[in-house]
């Protein structure tokens, strides 16, 4: 179980990397909302607190809806760049 703001601060290369920004690109979200999913589908409990009902809306669209799903290659390539 993790918190989503640690989660986050702590994997700034993921963010980065080519991966992210062609998911963000594909779903039209930032790299923090590319991230989320890619939790989840590991199977990773993130704690999330936000401070205004705008994320905690965006924080349950993420987590239950399919656009935002990762494809396997795409989870791949997020699992290299953690593991680098």
């Amino acid at each position: 179980m993790y918190q989503a703001f640690g989660t986050v601060v702590g994997n700034q290369n993921v963010l980065r990397s080519q991966t992210v920004k062609r998911v963000r690109e594909r779903i039209r979200a930032s790299e923090v909302v590319v991230f989320y999913p890619f939790c989840i589908q590991e199977g990773i409990t993130v704690l999330c607190s936000p401070d205004k009902e705008e994320h905690m809306k965006e924080d349950l669209l993420v987590a239950t809806e399919e656009q935002f799903a990762l494809k396997h290659n795409e989870m791949i390539g997020i699992r290299t760049v953690l593991n680098d």
